[in-house]
């Protein structure tokens, strides 16, 4: 017969083991739950109902034909086996022909590209190469990479404001097939760092869309979409580093020039120091190209060309300045 001091000891032990069921319970539900937001993402995708998202370099000369100003969205049944793919039409960057780095021949098994989302057609989402399966037509063999949260509370707290994360490591998820190379952006520069885990940083030189911080700072019923959609333009001085952080310039537009920008001079915001933390408030990469100053008259040296495909509407005029 047991003791009291048994019978007590045994009493904590079955209520332990209890509250450990409950909390494996809670997290299986939740990664249920996650799952099942993939699935029905990827499986909207395959319909071409959700990510089918294309876009297209159009002239001035076009845009006058078609009486169309600025960015316009068409639907169309290229690349797309649903016949209902919608295609974001895109005026000419002011130097240099971004398409011709997307073409069928760009794609090789192994790389991970950027993808254009249906929110408001930025590039915030990542495939890997699989197989080319054809360049004419085109055809590729791609998986998805989803992020992993990884506990960091930053990177919960953006995605329940609503915000996109474009840095963090990604895992190889769901397979699909391609038939358009339009949904693609650019080549990323990234490191593979387990079999199927791939960690998406900013490198040094390269251009983002950052996220404006007050959304973050405030309560998400507060925020309206246009909040949330306010970003600057910036380039990295130095490359993501966990410890240190990094050093990113703010850029400005150019006068006289709609896809051209250059690093803000003066003002208090021209070069910053962020935390690693920081990262959250990247949006996206903007494929860009470094000028020597020689491409254009009255062009300063040390600009970047950036492409309008990733640049939000309004900043799609003439500049000046911002």
């Amino acid at each position: 017969m047991m003791t009291l001091a048994e019978m007590k000891q045994k009493a904590q032990k079955e209520k332990m083991k209890m509250k450990m069921k409950l909390k494996l319970k809670d997290k299986n539900d939740e990664r249920d739950k996650k799952e099942k937001r993939e699935r029905l993402r990827h499986d909207k995708l395959k319909k071409g109902k959700n990510l089918d998202v294309e876009k297209r370099a159009v002239s001035k000369k076009d845009l006058e034909s078609d009486k169309s100003k600025g960015l316009s969205i068409e639907k169309s049944s290229m690349g797309s086996k649903s016949g209902d793919l919608e295609i974001m039409v895109v005026e000419d960057s002011d130097i240099y022909d971004f398409d011709k780095d997307r073409v069928g021949r760009s794609f090789e098994k192994g790389q991970v590209w950027a993808i254009y989302d249906d929110d408001d057609g930025m590039p915030r989402l990542y495939g890997l190469i699989d197989e080319v399966v054809s360049v004419k037509p085109f055809e590729v063999k791609m998986s998805w990479l989803d992020l992993q949260n990884n506990g960091y509370e930053w990177l919960a707290f953006s995605e329940k404001m609503g915000f996109h994360v474009s840095c963090g490591r990604f895992k190889v998820s769901r397979k699909t097939s391609i038939n358009s190379f339009n949904i693609f952006s650019q080549l990323v520069d990234c490191e593979r760092v387990a079999r199927e885990i791939y960690c998406i940083y900013p490198k040094k030189g390269s251009v983002w869309a950052l996220y404006s911080e007050t959304p973050f700072d405030a309560e998400g019923r507060n925020l309206s979409s246009k909040d949330k959609r306010c970003c600057d333009i910036v380039v990295f001085l130095t490359a993501y580093s966990e410890m240190h952080g990094m050093s990113i310039g703010y850029l400005e537009k150019v006068d006289g020039f709609k896809t051209v920008f250059k690093i803000r001079e003066i003002g208090s915001h021209a070069v910053r120091l962020l935390e690693s933390s920081d990262v959250r408030l990247a949006s996206h990469q903007i494929p860009s190209r470094k000028l020597s100053g020689d491409e254009a008259p009255n062009l300063l040296k040390d600009c970047w060309e950036l492409d309008p495909a990733s640049l939000p509407p309004d900043l799609l005029t003439f500049g000046s300045g911002r």
